[in-house]
């Protein structure tokens, strides 16, 4: 078996396909002495879906119903639903999800597991309003409970698989709602910020070496009328065909070129071919449609991505940090600026920055995502809003390691220098060691996993690499 982006492969010994939560007690008593991981949609370019024991999925819980709530509507999701098959679900009801990613093939307790997110909004786990679950008693004996609240519920809203196998949750939904978008051009990073207020959900991007900066500025709106709809249908089959189809196949095709002619046929690709494909039309749709992809091409064209989370205060050094290192890494810059090597030198990192030097062409435009404050333990974004930043690559596995030492150097660097945090899910470079300090809420995590799960059932070896201390994993 292997993960979405092929840089992860496993084989479990055992797989099982429970209907019904007696038959999910039966493996926990059965594999008691094991490790037993839930099997998601594998969107993942982390270890945490590797299942080396026991893989259990969840395909049979997957019945959506909405409710009245405390406070608004909920939906009960069983664990093993995909976000596509929650959507579906709500157009028959006034509600939809209160956020989105652009993907909506994954599972909802992985994606809830791993704070997957959209922009201009925290992630779904802070919607999260209880998590059913089975885990271990203090006795060592497997049971059925439901978290309701305090810090077990902020463990559980971001688990990472390591609390036990989540069978339901209960997640706020929201009144359907409209989306206003346009794509901004800007010059400068200050400049789509200047634009948040108005367009609090925008989401942008910056095209690497030509260092131009496109803004999906998005805020919500009033229903549209039918020709707005009729608008949109003709600008999403654009982006279609334009931009998620061709310029993905322009992407891989450049990269292929680059190996006989050297990196400059990437670096003119993003200065001058692309910008020109880029479209402006404004259009009006529903807030699934606005915000998320609309094709397979995620699927056609593989890559793997890593996402690094920087605090707000520390976005605009962030970006001058790649807009130099970008270049660098390629080949097509070789000096290194005194601001910067100021840094390096205090991170203790310059030399291995320096011999990075004409090692990686970085062949795809660089995302940008505004994620609120998280009510959880472990999210990216617990304790104060962050930007994620995505780094990808479409390249095969193979060729894929000077990606990988660029990702670990810019990881280490980012921590360092502005506390950034990896996504989970993401491709994520960064040791215990390196990751400890950037999470004051790990310790509590811990203590709430091992009440849930004494003896680490729940745990692989990604997990418990990364959220255990060295005396826990002895």
């Amino acid at each position: 078996m292997h993960n979405f982006g092929k840089n992860i492969s496993y084989e479990p010994r055992h797989r099982y396909t429970p209907r019904t939560e007696e038959e999910v007690l039966g493996i926990l008593a059965r594999h008691q002495g094991g490790r037993i991981r839930v099997q998601g949609a594998g969107h993942s370019w982390s270890g945490i879906v590797e299942a080396t024991d026991v893989l259990v999925s969840l395909a049979h819980f997957s019945d959506v119903t909405v409710e009245p709530g405390t406070v608004g509507h909920v939906a009960r999701v069983g664990a093993g639903a995909t976000i596509e098959k929650i959507l579906a679900a709500l157009r028959g009801t006034p509600f939809s999800l209160p956020t989105l990613g652009a993907i909506t093939r994954q599972t909802i307790a992985g994606a809830t597991a791993t704070a997957t997110h959209g922009t201009g909004s925290a992630s779904l786990s802070s919607f999260v309003r209880s998590v059913k679950l089975a885990c271990y008693d203090a006795n060592r004996q497997p049971l059925i409970k439901t978290i309701h609240g305090g810090d077990d519920l902020l463990a559980a809203r971001a688990s990472l698989g390591c609390l036990g196998v989540i069978l339901e949750l209960t997640i706020e939904v929201v009144p359907r709602f409209w989306m206003d978008e346009w794509m901004g051009v800007h010059d400068s990073l200050e400049s789509v910020l200047a634009q948040e207020a108005d367009w609090p959900q925008q989401q942008f991007l910056v095209f690497p070496y030509g260092w131009r900066w496109f803004a999906y500025h998005r805020r919500r709106a009033p229903e549209p009328d039918a020709a707005a709809l009729r608008r949109l249908r003709w600008v999403r089959a654009f982006d279609v065909l334009v931009v998620e189809w061709g310029m993905h196949a322009l992407v891989k095709a450049v990269v292929g070129g680059a190996r006989l002619v050297g990196a400059r046929a990437v670096t003119e690709f993003w200065k001058q071919a692309l910008p020109p494909l880029m479209r402006s039309l404004p259009v009006t749709g529903s807030s699934e449609t606005i915000s998320t992809l609309h094709t397979r091409h995620h699927h056609i064209y593989r890559h793997v991505e890593m996402e690094l989370f920087v605090p707000k205060r520390h976005l605009g050094s962030a970006a001058a940090f790649l807009q130099e290192a970008i270049p660098f890494f390629a080949g097509a810059n070789t000096a290194v600026s005194a601001s910067l090597s100021g840094e390096l030198t205090r991170a203790g990192l310059l030399d291995e920055y320096t011999a990075l030097a004409n090692q990686y062409v970085h062949h795809y435009l660089i995302f940008f995502r505004r994620v609120l404050a998280e009510e959880t333990l472990l999210a990216m974004t617990e304790g104060e809003e962050r930007y994620s930043i995505s780094l990808f690559n479409f390249e095969p596995e193979r060729r894929r390691q000077p990606y990988y030492a660029v990702c670990g150097f810019l990881a280490k660097a980012f921590a360092r220098l502005y506390s950034a945090r990896p996504h989970w899910g993401k491709y994520n470079p960064l040791t215990a060691v390196e990751i400890a300090p950037l999470y004051p809420k790990l310790a509590r995590f811990r203590e709430i996993c091992l009440a849930h799960d004494p003896d680490g059932v729940f745990q692989n070896a990604y997990t418990t690499a990364l959220t255990q201390s060295p005396l826990e994993r002895r």
